[in-house]
C-alpha cells in the first residue's frame, strides 16, 4: 500500500539502541539545594523543568503523597540561569527528600530527560513533567503492584486532563467492555501490545533504571515520538505492565492544527513499520493492517486541545477498530 506521508524522524534505525547518555556527558548538574541526608530511597521521583510556572504546583503533587514508601524528588533546571530562592523558601520546610540540580548549560528537553535518570538514587524512578501534577495515592498505588511484579517491570497508568487554569475537563473511567480491568488491577503486556504500540509518555509511571540506561535512554532523533520508541525499546528488554489507576492530571494548554495531526499519523506509521520489521520478521499482513490505519484514521479537531489528547485518542479508536483482527492473526505467530 502506497502510503504518501513524509518521513518524520531524524534516523532511519527506529528502534537502534544508542547512548543518549554520552550526548552531554561533558555537562556538569551542580546539587544547589537538599534538606536531608539520603540513604537508599525505595523510590526516585524526578522533576526535568525549564522555565517552568506550574513547577511549585507540581512539587506540592508529590509532597501530599501518603503512605508511599521511602522516596525521594529530584528536580533538574535545566535553565542555568534559574534563581533558585523561590523554589528553596518553597522546599525549605517539606516533608519529604529534595535535591535540587541545576545544569550548567541548557542540554536540551531530551537531554535532561536522561539526566534525571542518571542522578536518580533509586531504582524505581517516576517521571513528572513540571506542568502536570500527580494523582494522589500515586507513588503507594505503584509502589504496591512494584511489590507483586518483576523488579525490572515497567508499570503505566492512566490520566485525567485539566486545563491551563488547573480545572479537570476530562476523567478516566473504564469502559464497560473493559469492565474486568476493574476487578484486576493491572495486566502484562503481550506481543499484542508491542504490536499496537500500546505505550504512553511515562509521566507518573514507573521505570526501573537499570532497563533504562540499558536501552540508551531517551533519543531525540526520534521527535515526536520519543517515549513511544523508549517504551518499545524497554518492551524487548523488559515486561511492562498496565494497571487501572490515574496516576497523572495533565495541563492541556496547546492547540492541536493539522500540522500536528498529521505529523502523528506519520509518526505512529513508520514506528509501527519499524516495530513489525525488527519484533515481527516484517510480516506483510501486519504491515497492511498499519497501512490501512495511517491512510483511514479520522481526527477531529478539538480546539483547546493538545497532541498528547489527539493522540491518545487515536490509539483508543484504532484499538477499537482492530482489535479482533489483531488479536486473531497474533494467534498464528
Amino acid at each position: 500500500m502506497n502510503i504518501e506521508l513524509a518521513y518524520p524522524f531524524k534516523t532511519r534505525e527506529l528502534l537502534e539502541i544508542r547512548d543518549n547518555f554520552s550526548i552531554t556527558r561533558d555537562v556538569r548538574s551542580n546539587l544547589l539545594f537538599e534538606n536531608s541526608e539520603i540513604l537508599q530511597p525505595s523510590i526516585s521521583v524526578v522533576i526535568p523543568t525549564f522555565k517552568a510556572p506550574y513547577l511549585l504546583q507540581a512539587i506540592e503533587s508529590v509532597n501530599i503523597q501518603e503512605n508511599a514508601p521511602s522516596f525521594e524528588v529530584v528536580i533538574v533546571d535545566n535553565d542555568p540561569d534559574a534563581d533558585i530562592e523561590k523554589i528553596k523558601q518553597f522546599l525549605g520546610d517539606k516533608k519529604h527528600i529534595y535535591r535540587y540540580f541545576r545544569n550548567e548549560k541548557n542540554i536540551g528537553m531530551v537531554g535532561n530527560w536522561n539526566r534525571c535518570i542518571e542522578l536518580a538514587l533509586s531504582e524505581n524512578i517516576v517521571f513528572l513533567h513540571s506542568d502536570d501534577v500527580m494523582s494522589i495515592g500515586c507513588l503507594k498505588k505503584l509502589w504496591d503492584i512494584r511489590k507483586c511484579v518483576e523488579p525490572t517491570a515497567a508499570i503505566l497508568g492512566h490520566e485525567n486532563f485539566m486545563n491551563a487554569e488547573g480545572v479537570v475537563f476530562q476523567q478516566y473511567s473504564c469502559r464497560e467492555k473493559f469492565l474486568f480491568l476493574k476487578l484486576k488491577p493491572y495486566y502484562k503486556y503481550t506481543r499484542y501490545s508491542q504490536f499496537i504500540m500500546e505505550y504512553d509518555n511515562g509521566c507518573c509511571e514507573m521505570i526501573n533504571k537499570s532497563v533504562a540506561i540499558k536501552i540508551g535512554g531517551f533519543d531525540d532523533n526520534v521527535y515526536p515520538s520519543i517515549d513511544g520508541q523508549f517504551f518499545a525499546k524497554y518492551h524487548a528488554e523488559a515486561p511492562i505492565y498496565r494497571a487501572s489507576i490515574v496516576v497523572r492530571c495533565c495541563r492541556v494548554a496547546v492547540n492541536t492544527s493539522k500540522i500536528v495531526v498529521n505529523k502523528y499519523r506519520a509518526c505512529i506509521y513508520y514506528m509501527k513499520i519499524a516495530v513489525i520489521n525488527k519484533y515481527f520478521n516484517g510480516n506483510c499482513f501486519l504491515k497492511y493492517i498499519v497501512g490501512l490505519e495511517a491512510k483511514n484514521a479520522y481526527f477531529p479537531m478539538f480546539g483547546d486541545s493538545n497532541e498528547r489528547y489527539v493522540l491518545r485518542w487515536y490509539e483508543r479508536l484504532i484499538l477499537d477498530l482492530n482489535k479482533k483482527a489483531y488479536r486473531f492473526f497474533m494467534n498464528f505467530l
